[in-house]
């Protein structure tokens, strides 16, 4: 089988792709999942987790966030070397799971971004964390664009959804 973009007729733009078989002679047309505009949203949110990660980086939110203090690994870990090796490839691992799900596409495809946008929501922890300490806390100026993020994101991925189960 092999994957070709309608580009004529009705289908056309529509993010319809067909699986054509020539040795069986059949033709699957099937629905792709994530609309361009979920695409661009996620496409936005790569530079707005970059720059969040870099700011928690730079006021040393590993410091202060409980669910980081790792200090049970220095029974397993005998440098950190170690640890960074072994941290890669476990990411290296996730990686490529989760690029396979993409390439098959269908409603994994939509289980990703749902997880994706779980963290948006996450995110708005920041927020929380700052009215608690009345002050700011690491990540808090960056944290501050993931509601609007979260918003429209979840906008468009519960239209999704719904289409998937409505048809």
């Amino acid at each position: 089988m092999s994957d070709v973009i309608i580009g004529k007729g009705k289908l056309a733009g529509k993010g319809v792709y067909a699986n054509r078989d020539f040795d069986q002679n059949l033709t699957c047309y099937t629905k792709h999942m994530i609309s361009n505009k979920l695409k661009n949203l996620f496409l936005i949110s790569i530079p707005l987790f970059i720059v969040h990660g870099t700011e928690e980086y730079l006021t040393h939110f590993y410091d202060i966030y409980p669910l980081l203090n790792f200090r049970w690994t220095e029974n397993i870990f005998q440098s950190i070397a170690q640890a960074t090796f072994f941290t890669f490839q476990i990411m290296w691992w996730v990686l490529l799971i989760v690029v396979y799900i993409f390439l098959r596409g269908g409603k994994g495809t939509l289980y990703l971004m749902t997880f994706v946008g779980l963290i948006y929501i996450y995110e708005i922890t920041h927020i929380l964390s700052a009215i608690l300490m009345q002050g700011y806390t690491p990540g808090l100026t960056t944290g501050l664009l993931f509601p609007f993020m979260a918003f429209f994101y979840w906008k468009e991925l519960l239209k999704k959804w719904d289409k998937n189960q409505h048809g």
